[in-house]
């Protein structure tokens, strides 16, 4: 499906799936960014000393 704008993604998605349709996949995407984030942490932590 294509949609038209960002406007019309977020009426379509909210019309078919509701408005939990606009946060899925959003848990695994935080987890994800998370462990990146602690890995990026550790190595600048560790390359300081």
């Amino acid at each position: 499906m294509y949609y038209r704008g960002i406007s019309h993604a977020v009426y379509a998605i909210c019309r078919d799936e509701g408005m939990r349709g606009l946060y899925k996949g959003l848990g695994p995407t935080l987890m994800v960014n998370l462990i990146i984030e602690l890995i990026l942490i550790l190595v600048m932590v560790f390359n300081c000393f």
